[in-house]
């Protein structure tokens, strides 16, 4: 009953014109494209991990959270002294999405933090 209707109604997109036609369902399959990276920030502050993430200096990390882009598990981000928790999901809006892995977070010899991330 929905396919049909879907097929007679469903004509334009937003501004595109579409055609839609029905098929067989054939099941799918989810590919992870995730990779990972590594690197030590000083502070565990929102602003060096995003630098991590984004290979950008901490003060552009800083103007793009006061620009109101950086969001932590869906709620914004106002201020760079936010400390992101393992297994958060950070995304930047107009850049991606990042997660601070959920394996501890050793500190280096010189009193860094060494951090993982997944890049989604």
């Amino acid at each position: 009953k929905v396919a049909s209707f879907i097929l007679s109604e469903c004509i334009r997109i937003r501004h595109t014109s579409v055609i839609v036609t029905a098929s067989e369902f054939s099941g799918f399959s989810v590919l992870s494209h995730s990779k990972e990276i590594q690197g030590t920030v000083a502070s565990l502050r929102i602003d060096s991990f995003l630098s991590v993430a984004l290979r950008k200096s901490r003060n552009q990390c800083v103007q793009i959270i006061k620009e109101e882009k950086v969001f932590c598990n869906n709620r914004k981000i106002v201020s760079a002294k936010f400390v992101p928790q393992p297994g958060d999901i950070i995304s930047v809006r107009g850049v991606g999405r990042f997660q601070l892995k959920d394996d501890e977070i050793r500190q280096t010899k010189k009193g860094r933090h060494s951090i993982h991330i997944l890049v989604q």
